[in-house]
Protein backbone atom coordinates (compact mmCIF):
# COMPACT_ATOMS: atom_id res chain seq x y z
CA UNK A 1 0.00 0.00 0.00
CA UNK A 2 2.97 2.34 0.46
CA UNK A 3 3.94 2.31 -3.22
CA UNK A 4 0.92 4.23 -4.60
CA UNK A 5 1.18 6.76 -1.77
CA UNK A 6 4.86 7.36 -2.51
CA UNK A 7 4.41 7.85 -6.27
CA UNK A 8 1.34 10.05 -5.64
CA UNK A 9 3.45 12.35 -3.43
CA UNK A 10 6.28 12.41 -5.99
CA UNK A 11 3.82 13.23 -8.78
CA UNK A 12 2.76 16.38 -6.91
CA UNK A 13 6.25 17.84 -7.02
CA UNK A 14 7.99 16.37 -10.07
CA UNK A 15 6.78 17.66 -13.41
CA UNK A 16 7.33 15.62 -16.55
CA UNK A 17 6.55 16.37 -20.23
CA UNK A 18 3.41 14.27 -20.02
CA UNK A 19 1.78 17.02 -17.92
CA UNK A 20 2.25 19.54 -20.71
CA UNK A 21 0.71 17.21 -23.25
CA UNK A 22 -2.31 16.43 -21.08
CA UNK A 23 -2.95 19.92 -19.70
CA UNK A 24 -2.37 21.88 -22.90
CA UNK A 25 -3.92 19.34 -25.24
CA UNK A 26 -0.88 19.36 -27.53
CA UNK A 27 -1.50 18.10 -31.04
CA UNK A 28 0.86 16.48 -33.53
CA UNK A 29 3.44 18.84 -35.03
CA UNK A 30 3.71 16.38 -37.89
CA UNK A 31 2.51 12.91 -38.72
CA UNK A 32 5.37 10.43 -38.31
CA UNK A 33 5.17 7.19 -40.24
CA UNK A 34 3.74 4.35 -38.18
CA UNK A 35 3.44 0.59 -38.46
CA UNK A 36 0.47 -1.07 -36.77
CA UNK A 37 1.56 -4.62 -35.94
CA UNK A 38 -0.90 -7.40 -35.08
CA UNK A 39 0.24 -10.94 -34.34
CA UNK A 40 -2.64 -13.37 -34.81
CA UNK A 41 -3.00 -17.04 -33.96
CA UNK A 42 -6.33 -18.74 -34.72
CA UNK A 43 -8.36 -15.53 -34.54
CA UNK A 44 -11.09 -16.39 -37.04
CA UNK A 45 -13.82 -15.17 -34.68
CA UNK A 46 -12.45 -11.63 -34.35
CA UNK A 47 -10.00 -10.95 -37.18
CA UNK A 48 -12.55 -9.55 -39.65
CA UNK A 49 -13.78 -7.05 -37.07
CA UNK A 50 -10.17 -6.09 -36.36
CA UNK A 51 -9.40 -5.58 -40.05
CA UNK A 52 -12.41 -3.32 -40.49
CA UNK A 53 -11.47 -1.43 -37.35
CA UNK A 54 -7.95 -0.79 -38.66
CA UNK A 55 -9.39 0.93 -41.74
CA UNK A 56 -11.50 3.31 -39.63
CA UNK A 57 -8.57 4.77 -37.67
CA UNK A 58 -7.96 8.48 -38.09
CA UNK A 59 -4.42 8.75 -39.44
CA UNK A 60 -3.04 9.67 -42.87
CA UNK A 61 -3.18 6.50 -44.95
CA UNK A 62 0.15 7.27 -46.65
CA UNK A 63 1.83 7.35 -43.22
CA UNK A 64 0.18 4.25 -41.75
CA UNK A 65 1.30 0.69 -42.47
CA UNK A 66 -0.94 -2.16 -41.28
CA UNK A 67 0.75 -5.53 -40.78
CA UNK A 68 -1.11 -8.72 -39.90
CA UNK A 69 1.25 -11.59 -39.08
CA UNK A 70 -0.27 -15.04 -38.76
CA UNK A 71 1.61 -17.15 -36.24
CA UNK A 72 0.97 -20.49 -37.93
CA UNK A 73 -2.81 -20.21 -37.68
CA UNK A 74 -4.65 -23.46 -38.43
CA UNK A 75 -8.22 -22.09 -38.57
CA UNK A 76 -9.71 -19.67 -41.13
CA UNK A 77 -7.62 -16.66 -40.02
CA UNK A 78 -5.28 -16.78 -43.02
CA UNK A 79 -8.12 -17.14 -45.49
CA UNK A 80 -10.06 -14.23 -44.02
CA UNK A 81 -7.06 -11.89 -44.07
CA UNK A 82 -5.73 -12.88 -47.50
CA UNK A 83 -9.19 -12.44 -49.05
CA UNK A 84 -9.88 -9.13 -47.33
CA UNK A 85 -10.55 -6.46 -49.93
CA UNK A 86 -8.00 -3.78 -49.07
CA UNK A 87 -4.54 -3.05 -50.43
CA UNK A 88 -3.71 -1.35 -47.14
CA UNK A 89 -3.34 -4.66 -45.29
CA UNK A 90 0.08 -6.30 -45.44
CA UNK A 91 -0.40 -9.98 -44.64
CA UNK A 92 2.52 -12.16 -43.58
CA UNK A 93 1.93 -15.89 -43.17
CA UNK A 94 4.52 -17.36 -40.80
CA UNK A 95 5.02 -20.88 -39.44
CA UNK A 96 4.11 -21.40 -35.80
CA UNK A 97 6.89 -19.75 -33.78
CA UNK A 98 5.25 -17.91 -30.86
CA UNK A 99 4.46 -14.21 -30.52
CA UNK A 100 7.96 -13.25 -29.35
CA UNK A 101 9.56 -14.67 -32.47
CA UNK A 102 6.84 -13.16 -34.67
CA UNK A 103 7.69 -9.72 -33.27
CA UNK A 104 11.41 -10.31 -33.87
CA UNK A 105 10.63 -11.35 -37.44
CA UNK A 106 8.29 -8.47 -38.29
CA UNK A 107 9.81 -5.39 -36.63
CA UNK A 108 12.92 -5.20 -38.87
CA UNK A 109 10.60 -5.23 -41.91
CA UNK A 110 8.27 -2.53 -40.57
CA UNK A 111 8.68 0.83 -42.29
CA UNK A 112 7.26 3.11 -39.59
CA UNK A 113 9.33 5.26 -37.27
CA UNK A 114 6.70 4.54 -34.63
CA UNK A 115 5.55 0.97 -33.97
CA UNK A 116 2.05 0.40 -32.58
CA UNK A 117 1.44 -3.07 -31.16
CA UNK A 118 -2.07 -4.47 -30.91
CA UNK A 119 -3.97 -7.71 -30.35
CA UNK A 120 -6.45 -9.18 -32.81
CA UNK A 121 -9.30 -8.96 -30.28
CA UNK A 122 -8.65 -5.32 -29.37
CA UNK A 123 -10.85 -2.69 -31.01
CA UNK A 124 -9.45 0.84 -31.17
CA UNK A 125 -11.31 4.10 -30.84
CA UNK A 126 -11.02 6.00 -34.13
CA UNK A 127 -8.60 8.54 -32.58
CA UNK A 128 -6.50 6.03 -30.62
CA UNK A 129 -3.49 6.18 -32.95
CA UNK A 130 -3.39 9.97 -32.97
CA UNK A 131 -3.64 10.05 -29.18
CA UNK A 132 -0.75 7.58 -28.85
CA UNK A 133 1.54 9.18 -31.39
CA UNK A 134 1.25 12.81 -30.27
CA UNK A 135 3.24 12.00 -27.13
CA UNK A 136 6.29 11.36 -29.29
CA UNK A 137 6.51 15.12 -29.87
CA UNK A 138 8.61 14.95 -26.71
CA UNK A 139 11.98 13.39 -27.49
CA UNK A 140 12.41 11.85 -24.04
CA UNK A 141 9.22 9.78 -24.36
CA UNK A 142 10.06 6.37 -25.79
CA UNK A 143 6.94 4.32 -25.09
CA UNK A 144 3.24 5.25 -24.80
CA UNK A 145 0.65 2.87 -23.35
CA UNK A 146 -2.99 3.18 -24.31
CA UNK A 147 -6.06 3.00 -22.12
CA UNK A 148 -7.38 -0.55 -22.25
CA UNK A 149 -11.03 -0.80 -21.26
CA UNK A 150 -12.25 -4.30 -20.56
CA UNK A 151 -15.65 -5.21 -21.98
CA UNK A 152 -17.98 -7.90 -20.71
CA UNK A 153 -19.54 -9.29 -23.92
CA UNK A 154 -22.59 -10.57 -22.03
CA UNK A 155 -23.59 -7.07 -20.94
CA UNK A 156 -24.90 -4.17 -23.01
CA UNK A 157 -22.79 -1.54 -21.28
CA UNK A 158 -18.99 -1.33 -21.31
CA UNK A 159 -18.68 -2.31 -17.69
CA UNK A 160 -16.48 -5.36 -17.62
CA UNK A 161 -13.71 -3.82 -15.53
CA UNK A 162 -13.03 -5.30 -12.13
CA UNK A 163 -12.09 -3.22 -9.11
CA UNK A 164 -8.59 -4.64 -9.33
CA UNK A 165 -8.20 -3.52 -12.96
CA UNK A 166 -9.41 -0.01 -12.11
CA UNK A 167 -6.92 0.10 -9.23
CA UNK A 168 -4.09 -1.03 -11.52
CA UNK A 169 -4.99 1.67 -14.07
CA UNK A 170 -4.95 4.29 -11.31
CA UNK A 171 -1.44 3.16 -10.36
CA UNK A 172 -0.29 3.37 -13.98
CA UNK A 173 -1.66 6.89 -14.33
CA UNK A 174 0.34 7.94 -11.28
CA UNK A 175 3.45 6.29 -12.71
CA UNK A 176 2.82 8.02 -16.03
CA UNK A 177 3.13 11.45 -14.44
CA UNK A 178 6.69 10.48 -13.55
CA UNK A 179 7.41 8.70 -16.83
CA UNK A 180 7.93 5.38 -15.03
CA UNK A 181 5.02 3.18 -16.09
CA UNK A 182 5.95 -0.38 -15.13
CA UNK A 183 5.16 -2.43 -18.21
CA UNK A 184 3.03 -1.69 -21.26
CA UNK A 185 -0.15 -3.55 -22.15
CA UNK A 186 0.23 -5.61 -25.31
CA UNK A 187 -3.26 -4.69 -26.51
CA UNK A 188 -2.37 -1.05 -27.19
CA UNK A 189 1.04 0.59 -26.92
CA UNK A 190 3.53 2.37 -29.16
CA UNK A 191 7.31 2.73 -29.21
CA UNK A 192 10.02 4.44 -31.22
CA UNK A 193 11.29 1.81 -33.63
CA UNK A 194 14.90 2.85 -33.13
CA UNK A 195 14.63 1.78 -29.46
CA UNK A 196 13.49 -1.76 -30.19
CA UNK A 197 15.83 -4.61 -29.25
CA UNK A 198 15.32 -8.18 -30.44
CA UNK A 199 13.54 -10.20 -27.77
CA UNK A 200 15.20 -13.25 -26.20
CA UNK A 201 13.33 -16.39 -27.35
CA UNK A 202 12.51 -17.26 -23.73
CA UNK A 203 10.66 -13.97 -23.15
CA UNK A 204 7.21 -14.54 -21.62
CA UNK A 205 5.76 -11.01 -21.39
CA UNK A 206 6.94 -9.31 -24.58
CA UNK A 207 5.12 -6.04 -23.83
CA UNK A 208 6.68 -5.76 -20.37
CA UNK A 209 10.15 -6.61 -21.70
CA UNK A 210 9.99 -4.10 -24.57
CA UNK A 211 8.76 -1.19 -22.45
CA UNK A 212 11.22 -1.86 -19.63
CA UNK A 213 14.14 -2.02 -22.05
CA UNK A 214 13.13 1.42 -23.33
CA UNK A 215 12.92 2.76 -19.79
CA UNK A 216 16.35 1.27 -19.11
CA UNK A 217 17.71 3.34 -22.01
CA UNK A 218 16.69 6.50 -20.15
CA UNK A 219 13.40 7.24 -21.93
CA UNK A 220 10.05 7.91 -20.30
CA UNK A 221 7.22 5.39 -20.45
CA UNK A 222 3.80 7.04 -20.13
CA UNK A 223 0.06 6.42 -20.46
CA UNK A 224 -2.33 8.14 -22.86
CA UNK A 225 -5.79 8.01 -21.29
CA UNK A 226 -7.43 9.21 -24.52
CA UNK A 227 -5.93 6.39 -26.60
CA UNK A 228 -8.78 3.97 -25.91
Amino acid sequence: MLYPVIIWIYSLFIKKPVDEIINNNIHLNKNPSISLIISAYNEENVILQKLNNCLTLNYPTDKMEIIIASDGSTDETNSIVSNFDSDRIKFIDLPRMGKVNVINEIVPEASGKILVFSDANTIYDCNAIIELVKYFNKKQIGCVCGNLKLVNPTEKELDGESSYWKYEKWIKNLESKLGIVVGANGAIYAIRKKLFESLPPTTINDDFHISMKIFDKGYDVVVSEKAI
